[in-house]
């Protein structure tokens, strides 16, 4: 079951990799972004 009740949209998906290919995302690393809307919530 997905918390957020629906699948997610690409508009949503694609934000988090403008992101990371951004200047803004300079110190992110190392790190396990998840963007699955909630969904791995069900399997921790």
């Amino acid at each position: 079951r997905n918390p957020t009740g629906r699948f997610g949209k690409p508009e949503e998906i694609v934000n988090m990799a403008l992101y990371l290919a951004s200047d803004e995302s300079s110190w992110t690393n190392g790190a396990t972004l998840v963007v699955d809307g909630g969904i791995s919530v069900n399997y921790f």
